[in-house]
């Protein structure tokens, strides 16, 4: 008897029809999870948003950037762990010359599922590489560089990395984080306008820094080469609280800070006036033990500066 005549093309086209069945079936079991994780990932990322400040967040080129202080303050709150860190130093050299970067990788834990990660940074990275002598901007070579500062920001750039990809806090809008109560600005700016600035310090001068460069320097001392602690203390120390006018003097309006040295440069109306008085403010705050490498520990407000050491109300920032 042939298999025709035994009935087997009817029981292979009924398993087909179960195999079919049953793939159908696990198709839509996998939109069905699908479509449940998206709403528990969008209902996170709103979660994650809400915890965080605005100043976490940088304008970088016009997109919102968390900052690594932010990024610190979730992992915390959410509870995600990286283990098996490794730090790699490689050179390469381009039409400079010699420069190196750093590679920190690690495994990233969250909710039973595991991430690769890397963070990255480079000498040629223009936050640690320029620097200011009066109005000229100077870009330092790489062997200049400290390399301790690099380390640390690869390995924040990592944990960023992890965060953001994870709670799903990537390619988001200003638009998307002001309908959750962030507000663009508070952060600070980061943009690269001009790569071709020479990248050897220009020879040395006689002429004495500037109020500007003196506070930009001790700042980065304090801050320990991490960005957004510069930014936090720069902020802390040329905010000033709003004022009502009383006995004879005008009222003030209250003001933030700035975010960076470029924005104190090109923004302020008195730039040396300002920086002097956050260099006292600044050294105050110090003896006080109300700042500490690489964090300060701000008063209400986000401002560093006491009553008695706010700027003139003649001062405009």
């Amino acid at each position: 008897m042939t298999p025709e005549q035994n009935g087997a093309p009817e029981a292979i086209s009924a398993e087909l029809v179960a195999i079919e069945r049953g793939q159908q079936l696990k198709t839509q079991e996998a939109i069905a999870e699908a479509e449940r994780r998206a709403e528990l990932l969008a209902r996170i990322t709103i979660a994650a948003v809400k915890r965080t400040y605005p100043q976490d967040w940088i304008d970088f080129q016009g997109s919102p950037y968390l900052s690594s202080a932010g990024a610190e303050r979730l992992r915390t709150l959410f509870g995600l762990s990286i283990t098996d860190l490794e730090t790699k130093r490689y050179e390469e050299r381009d039409k400079e010359g010699v420069f190196w970067f750093f590679v920190v990788t690690g495994t990233a834990h969250w909710r039973g599922d595991d991430f690769a990660m890397m963070g990255t940074c480079s000498s040629r990275d223009l936050f640690f590489r320029t620097r200011y002598q009066g109005v000229d901007k100077l870009l330092l070579p790489a062997e200049e560089v400290d390399p301790t500062n690099i380390v640390k920001a690869a390995y924040s750039n990592m944990v960023a990395n992890a965060v953001t990809r994870i709670l799903g806090l990537r390619d988001l809008t200003w638009d998307q984080l002001k309908e959750l109560g962030v507000e663009r600005g508070k952060g600070g700016t980061a943009t690269f306008k001009d790569r071709k600035t020479p990248a050897t310090p220009s020879p040395a001068t006689d002429k004495k820094p500037s109020k500007v460069d003196e506070l930009e320097a001790r700042v980065r001392e304090l801050a320990g080469g991490d960005e957004v602690a510069e930014g936090t203390i720069l902020r802390g120390v040329t905010a000033f609280d709003a004022r009502p006018a009383q006995d004879g003097k005008a009222a003030r309006r209250g003001f933030d800070g700035y975010g960076s040295f470029a924005d104190l440069r090109a923004k302020s109306k008195n730039p040396e006036t300002v920086a002097a008085i956050a260099l006292k403010t600044l050294e105050q705050a110090v003896a006080e033990g109300r700042i500490a490498n690489p964090r300060p520990r701000l008063g209400p407000g986000g401002s560093i500066a006491d009553e008695d050491a706010q700027p003139p109300e003649e001062v405009e920032p």
